[in-house]
């Protein structure tokens, strides 16, 4: 372990969260945002630590940032509207609040993903089903299942793609 990259804490971060119940989804949502938040801003500053932001080499510097920041930044934001969208599936009827925050969170994907060597494709059928059969709806009737799968997919091809290039690092 290098000094001053906490490990420790982190996990001890993740172990307390994990043991925590929570008294309501949204509470839940939050601890996790705010412990994922953390984990990508500590992944950034040891990929720092180890110059992979300052190497000489444009293309690894390149690399390195888009394996280590922009893609977990997309599989993250795609987990929070993951999340969102579940818990208003099982409701059946979405807030004009949440609403806002899913709209805004589509945002989000779409820009940070523009900025990957993926694009926006990968996330563009669950950013649709959401819009689609969530954020259009008064009354939402997709299975909570069916957008886990849709984002589960795009997720996954923005974190496979993060371990490609860095096993190319």
């Amino acid at each position: 372990m290098v000094k001053g990259d906490n490990w420790h804490e982190l996990d001890s971060a993740v172990s307390d969260l994990l043991a925590q119940q929570f008294d309501s989804a949204v509470i839940s949502f939050e601890a996790h945002s705010r412990l994922f938040s953390h984990i990508l801003n500590h992944i950034w500053c040891v990929a720092e630590r180890y110059q992979l932001m300052t190497d000489r080499n444009t293309e690894k510097r390149c690399q390195a940032e888009q394996a280590l920041r922009r893609l977990p930044g997309v599989a993250e934001l795609l987990g929070q509207m993951r999340a969102l969208s579940i818990m208003m599936a099982s409701r059946g009827y979405c807030s004009a609040a949440f609403r806002l925050r899913l709209i805004y969170l589509a945002e989000q994907v779409e820009q940070m993903a523009a900025q990957t060597s993926l694009s926006a494709q990968p996330a563009a059928g669950f950013l649709q089903l959401v819009e689609k059969e969530v954020i259009e709806q008064r009354q939402i009737s997709i299975e909570p299942d069916k957008l886990f799968a849709s984002a589960t997919k795009a997720i996954d091809a923005y974190l496979s793609h993060s371990q490609v290039l860095i096993q190319r690092l």
